[in-house]
């Protein structure tokens, strides 16, 4: 069963320290499901930063997953994807860096993931520890949706 109380404990976990402080979790389209986010306080300010963020990650994924696709390089270190193959969307701004990774984002899913997760973190935030936090909420996400099935995905 999909547990969004454990997805939002998961996600002040990511942001806890300085290196993260937005997690945002949204479908392919920019949809968010939740988000987590420590910078701004109002909340109209906050929207609006979590929906730029989302779509900047948005973006740099895709266009990750394309440029590697154009050049069949979706493959394990290559290009803009990380270690197991799965392209990673990284943009650096004047919002800081900004990472989105897939969730059920294998090479045969990568243009059609279920859904995608972005962080958001400092300029000086190690890309390593955005992937790290990214990937704990990806691994929650997968496990708890592979439990419903195939259900969720558009076909």
């Amino acid at each position: 069963m999909f547990d969004i109380q454990s997805l939002d404990c998961l996600l002040d976990r990511g942001i806890s320290g300085s290196d993260v402080h937005t997690v945002v979790v949204s479908d392919p389209n920019g949809a968010t499901l939740t988000f987590v986010d420590t910078v701004d306080t109002t909340s109209e300010t906050r929207n609006r930063r979590v929906r730029v963020v989302a779509a900047l990650g948005i973006d740099a994924w895709r266009e990750s997953v394309t440029t590697n696709l154009a050049r069949d390089t979706l493959a394990p270190g290559t290009g803009s994807s990380d270690n197991s193959g799965i392209a990673v969307g990284r943009v650096e701004c004047d919002l800081g860096r900004v990472l989105t990774l897939p969730v059920h984002g294998s090479v045969a899913e990568a243009l059609n993931p279920v859904l995608l997760v972005t962080l958001n973190g400092s300029q000086d935030a190690p890309w390593s520890a955005l992937q790290e936090k990214g990937y704990a909420v990806v691994e929650h996400l997968s496990t708890s949706i592979s439990s419903i099935g195939d259900g969720l995905k558009s076909g």
